[in-house]
């Protein structure tokens, strides 16, 4: 299983990424230029609205856009679904294993989320101070924190 690390880039915040569970994941197929998604990332912020979603979007680069001609490059571009729920057409549904799903976290030097990849901006400082956190504060000492 990946193992979560923080480090200490500056004084001001201190990434950290925490394993989490596998997700259910309705999502929409891409196929071109990765600069291309655009347009698609919209669609999606907006049914992913629509459907009262709150935690964001999700996107799988699928293609190394080094190896990988630009019309070749595919992605799935999409949001955790709830429960039992299943997407609608032109959506796909997946289910995400852990080792696919990375959550990122910029914490504060109060200790507080200033933006987290699994968290709505809105609920941010009701996750509560991770401070206390032992790979927070194993960064914060001068070396990494793994979690």
């Amino acid at each position: 299983m990946p193992v979560g690390q923080a480090t200490i880039q500056s004084q001001a915040a201190a990434p950290e990424l925490i394993e989490t569970d596998s997700k259910r994941v309705a999502f929409i197929e891409h196929s071109g230029p990765y600069w291309s998604l655009g347009p698609v990332i919209d669609k999606v912020a907006r049914d992913a609205k629509a459907m009262g979603v709150r935690d964001g979007l999700v996107i799988r680069y699928l293609d190394d856009p080094v190896a990988a001609l630009p019309a070749g490059l595919r992605a799935e571009i999409g949001f955790e679904l709830a429960g039992s729920d299943l997407p609608k057409p032109p959506y796909k549904l997946a289910e995400w294993p852990p080792a696919l799903v990375v959550r990122k976290s910029v914490i504060g030097p109060d200790g507080f989320l200033e933006a987290d990849t699994s968290v709505a901006s809105d609920r941010l400082r009701a996750a509560g101070s991770h401070a206390h956190r032992p790979e927070v504060i194993s960064a914060r000492a001068g070396g990494g924190g793994f979690a």
